[in-house]
């Protein structure tokens, strides 16, 4: 006798597959969308090094902040509120992608300006940094005016 797939009574506790898109019940599916998972966080840029950074390299980030004037915060190493600040406003006036994110190119640039500012330092040259009201810096901003920048 040939084996026929398909027809006759089905086992106990079969239950057949439904196909997709269809429901087991009357009911047309539901259009409720799937409960909301919190969006991941942006990976970090492509040259961040801060997970790698040691904490003197991160020392030295904050030291060369608060000598540019931007950063009074503790140098510890800890990449606080207050640090991130100081980073985007570096990259902000440096022309760098503003993402509050220590990376190699900020990293690097701000190696730079530590560097100019000990030389400045040694060669007794005062340094104009925001906030400032010296003679120096008073010359500097008339000279600004007089380029139309709003100082």
């Amino acid at each position: 006798m040939p084996i026929t797939i398909g027809t006759g009574p089905n086992p106990p506790g079969f239950v057949p597959p439904t196909p997709a898109g269809t429901s087991t019940t009357n009911n047309p599916p539901a259009n409720d969308p799937a409960p909301a998972t919190p969006p991941a966080p942006p990976p970090p840029p492509a040259d961040s090094f801060e997970d790698t950074a040691s904490t003197a390299q991160l020392k030295n980030a904050e030291r060369a902040l608060g000598r540019a004037g931007l950063f009074g915060g503790k140098v510890d190493g800890d990449l606080t509120a207050a640090t991130r600040k100081a980073i985007r406003q570096y990259q902000a006036a440096t022309g760098l992608e503003v993402t509050g994110e220590l990376t190699k190119q900020t990293y690097k640039r701000l190696m730079g300006l530590n560097t100019r500012i000990k030389a400045d330092k040694k060669a007794k040259k005062a340094n104009v940094r925001v906030g400032m009201k010296s003679a120096r810096a008073k010359a500097i901003e008339q000279r600004l005016r007089r380029l139309g920048y709003d100082v």
